[in-house]
């Protein structure tokens, strides 16, 4: 395991172990290498300390030299720079740091070409990509069918056509998409290079630089190097130049489109309000909470300033979930929101589709809102039954007014005994009304009776993961848009079954230190009175964020208590222990033991 110091890791230093990658591919072996190495020098001159935004360059197909590479900033990773250098980046470029609401979707670009500099702003939401029909020509119309998207931009005595390859998350690969075959040869037909090509087949991988934290162990900053578009030059109705796309991006956190530099989450309960009393919420199960508070403003302040602090002390930036109770409720959210988009912080909603229209849902977007997850624990019969009446058909309708303001759209299902079957079948109607994506986790019972009564047994519950799975993998080779997650930890003892997953050696190197799994202790919700819970599904408060600093909660041993390990009932003997550790909520409110084994669990160990 190679090791390049503690974190924070360079910009500079992170773009060239991913272009080292691409050498050792022999990707740039086409290439010029003294002309591409002049470019990445520069462009590594601009790069921002800590926060690398997504790099392009492109990949000549029909031979000739790189056009140049650019770098690419969101509005995002624009306010945290801004903050972290004192506004001293932007300024020596004289350029903007950041701009209105409304022009959320501006993305900065900077561009290097030969001896040329260049900083322009584009719009990532109002590109306008044509229907293919449209703008086609021999042979490029043997592209028809291909998901993929198109804009056209004119030139002399014919156009530009780009090519983009639409991407959901970091498991979707150019080699992994099923008409990649195709797509090659049909830029092979039209005179592109079979060793350019082969280049282009080895540019889609994923790159890490492994390295160690004195305080948080073993870490990896993880890039995504992928082919993310084409650009073909037509004139005479000939193809006359065609170049790969390649993207260069970090790997912390790919979520709803939006990338940060290594992140750390937090969940935040900002008011118990809501319209439902679900059959399941831990709110309100058997009276145990009647009366509901909101965070007040002063307090909402305090501990937005608490996160971003203990972000900060972590070499990290924060990513915000929003929940309660139904936010939106909150008094102050409007005014809350806009304090989140002014400071930068990408946040996500947890709530429910009640409030939704086109005006909020339009404001949510503007203030930065990159992700909306409702719940969908059935078919409408039992939703309805679990929530109340009318809750099904407006989460369908808030699918559709989150996805025309631009808002991807989470589906959350509760999974019991009750409605495993429901939830396969949800799979299809997520698919069907094009969510961002779908995914469940677990009833967590509020009494030992309750997790009798509801709590699928080890081999039922192997069987719907199972089915699960397999359903998944379907959609994804078919190139469904929808993501369908494997939330449940228990999927990993399922892969390990099924011969997909491997513990990696560093792990075996280092047997003290988790990699994956149970979050338990690991990461925090905060509630609307203040306590830090080290997990939300069960009795696990570690402080209280009005009287305590939150780095020292989440560092102190009170939580750390809650992280250990060793001693969890099954799991100890486990090859697993440091990946899976299924749910420890569950077990806990089954037995009432911290340390109790997980009752779905079906390994024998």
């Amino acid at each position: 395991m190679e090791s390049i110091g503690v974190s924070p890791v360079d910009s500079a230093v992170f773009l060239e172990h991913s272009l080292r990658a691409l050498r050792k591919k022999n990707v740039f072996g086409i290439l010029p290498s003294d002309a591409f190495c002049r470019e990445a020098e520069k462009l590594k001159a601009l790069l921002p300390d800590r926060v690398f935004p997504d790099v392009y360059f492109d990949l000549p197909l029909m031979g000739g030299e790189p056009e140049g590479m650019a770098c690419v900033l969101d509005c995002y990773e624009r306010c945290y720079l801004e903050r972290a250098s004192g506004g001293a980046f932007f300024t020596s470029l004289g350029i903007p740091a950041m701009s209105a609401p409304e022009n959320r979707d501006d993305l900065l670009v900077y561009k290097i070409s030969g001896q040329a500099t260049s900083f322009f702003t584009v719009s990532r939401k109002t590109e306008s990509f044509q229907n293919k029909e449209t703008c086609l020509v021999s042979p490029l119309d043997q592209l028809e069918g291909l998901p993929l998207r198109y804009q056209m931009q004119p030139c002399e005595n014919g156009f530009k056509l780009v090519v983009v390859i639409d991407r959901l998350n970091t498991k979707d690969r150019f080699l992994n998409k099923p008409y990649k075959d195709k797509l090659l040869e049909i830029l092979r037909s039209a005179g592109c290079g079979a060793e350019e090509l082969s280049a282009l087949e080895r540019a889609s991988f994923n790159w890490g630089i492994p390295f160690y934290h004195a305080e948080y162990g073993y870490k990896e900053w993880a890039s995504c190097v992928d082919v993310a578009a084409f650009v073909l030059t037509v004139r005479d109705q000939k193809l006359c130049d065609c170049r790969g796309i390649i993207r260069i991006s970090e790997k912390s956190q790919v979520y709803a489109g939006e990338r940060m530099r290594p992140y750390h989450a937090y969940q935040w309960h900002i008011t118990d309000l809501c319209d439902q009393r679900c059959r399941h919420c831990y709110l309100f199960a058997e009276d145990a909470r009647l009366k509901c508070i909101s965070t007040p403003w002063d307090q909402l302040m305090l501990t937005l300033d608490e996160i971003v602090k203990d972000a900060a002390a972590r070499v990290a930036v924060p990513h915000i979930a929003i929940s309660g109770g139904d936010p939106i409720l909150h008094p102050q959210f409007w005014r809350f929101a806009e304090e989140l988009h002014n400071r930068g912080i990408c946040w996500t909603i947890l709530g429910n589709p009640f409030h939704l229209n086109a005006e909020v849902c339009q404001r949510l977007y503007q203030l930065g809102c990159s992700l909306y997850q409702q719940s969908m624990d059935g078919l409408q019969a039992f939703h309805d039954y679990m929530r109340k009446p009318g809750s099904f058909a407006a989460t369908l309708q808030g699918i559709k007014l989150l996805n025309e303001a631009g808002i991807k759209t989470d589906l959350m299902a509760t999974a019991s005994r009750q409605n495993l079957e429901d939830i396969l079948a949800c799979m299809d109607i997520a698919a069907e009304h094009h969510a961002y994506g779908f995914t469940f986790a677990r009833y967590c019972a509020t009494s030992p009776e309750k997790a009798k009564e509801s709590y699928p047994s080890p081999d039922e519950y192997r069987d719907f993961l199972l089915r699960y799975y397999r359903k998944a993998k379907e959609y994804r080779e078919k190139g469904c848009k929808t993501e369908f997650m494997f939330k449940e930890h228990l999927f990993t003892l399922l892969r390990f079954e099924l011969g997909e997953f491997r513990p990696s050696e560093a792990s075996k190197a280092h047997p003290e230190l988790t990699f994956d799994g149970c979050h338990l202790g690991q990461s925090c919700t905060i509630l609307p009175n203040g306590n830090v819970m080290a997990c939300r599904r069960m009795e696990s408060v570690i402080g209280d964020v009005k009287t305590e600093s939150l780095h020292n909660i989440l560092t102190g041993e009170l939580c750390k208590s809650y992280s250990e390990i060793r001693d969890i009932k099954k799991c100890k003997d486990c090859e697993l222990i440091q990946w899976c550790r299924g749910c420890r909520a569950v077990g806990y409110n089954m037995t009432g033991d911290l340390k109790g084994e997980d009752p779905c669990c079906w390994k024998d160990v």
